[in-house]
């Protein structure tokens, strides 16, 4: 009797699930699975490997995922590949970059766009047409992709700060359109301190508008114990928006929903045991807390990591 499927990630899109699943040797197989039933489209991938950091771009099609084949002699290391669910008999086409195929330490769909947002391992960041060979943009050298920011054509973009592990880290958007860099300011921006043995941390903040409003978990250990909260900050000043309850204490990850009005919250209890996965291991049990971001109330709570518009 085999033993039930390892789910280690999914993205939706309008008419199918796209399924990563782990096999026994540790391998990825990635499907396709009808919303209306009948059975699931293997994917081929170029070889045996590991599929991570699957994305969808649910208004082209498309998904996109970073492959590592098992074997060191081989040529793929976190390669991008996109795949057109609506041509099944395709196979997945490596992303071109300017010097030849994609290797992406992090990256992201434009939203409502066949354009990608992609980061290798030196930080440089480009923006990719995901479909036509040749329509690469640099965009810079960057620590980290923050998102997109709603309502507008900019991605937000972090920084270290000027004096590494003194200065607080700098922030700044990139116009998709012109390539144009502007600062942007985060008022009150989290700087890490411990006092008295209490160790403080904060995510990367989440940006919301383009007035600069963002939400940030902010974590404080003390004695072995973690308190996490989720803090709203604009203009105005900061205020905590959520706090998980006892028995979920532990703040895991978080993101905005596509219309800035939901914040998806991942939390684990306390004291949790490891899935043991060798892609994106989450600790188990774990659930997500649907809060929204004008009051702060928790609108449902579901077993399980983030929903599928996180990606």
């Amino acid at each position: 009797m085999s033993a039930p499927p390892r789910i280690q990630e999914y993205a939706a899109l309008p008419s199918a699930l796209a399924v990563v699943t782990l096999n026994d040797d540790n391998t990825s197989s990635l499907e396709i699975v009808p919303l209306t039933g009948g059975p699931p489209t293997l994917v081929p991938l170029p070889s045996l490997g590991t599929v991570a950091n699957l994305h969808a771009a649910g208004s082209k099609h498309l998904i996109g995922f970073t492959f590592t084949a098992s074997s060191g002699t081989e040529q793929y290391w976190k390669a991008l590949f996109v795949y057109d669910v609506d041509n099944p008999s395709s196979a997945p086409r490596a992303v071109q970059g300017i010097n030849g195929p994609v290797s992406a330490a992090d990256w992201r769909f434009v939203p409502g766009a066949a354009t990608l947002v992609a980061q290798t391992d030196d930080q440089s960041m480009f923006l990719i047409d995901a479909l036509e060979t040749g329509k690469v943009s640099p965009l810079g050298a960057h620590a980290g992709i923050l998102g997109f920011v709603p309502g507008t054509n900019e991605l937000a973009v972090a920084d270290a700060g000027l004096k590494k592990g003194i200065d607080p880290p700098r922030y700044s958007t990139i116009n998709l359109t012109t390539g144009t860099s502007t600062p942007l300011t985060l008022a009150g921006a989290f700087v890490p301190d411990a006092v008295n043995g209490v160790t403080t941390t904060a995510s990367q903040p989440m940006v919301l508008d383009a007035s600069g409003q963002y939400a940030q978990v902010v974590r404080k250990y003390d004695a072995g114990q973690e308190a996490s909260v989720v803090n709203l900050t604009d203009k105005s000043g900061s205020r905590q928006l959520y706090r998980p309850a006892d028995a979920w204490s532990r703040i895991l990850d978080t993101c905005i929903s596509p219309a800035s009005d939901y914040l998806a919250v991942e939390t684990a209890a306390p004291q949790y045991t490891g899935d043991q996965y060798p892609v994106r291991p989450e600790p188990t049990p774990i659930r997500t807390d649907l809060v929204d971001l004008k009051s702060g109330t928790v609108l449902k709570s579901v077993p399980g990591f983030l929903p599928s518009w996180c990606g």
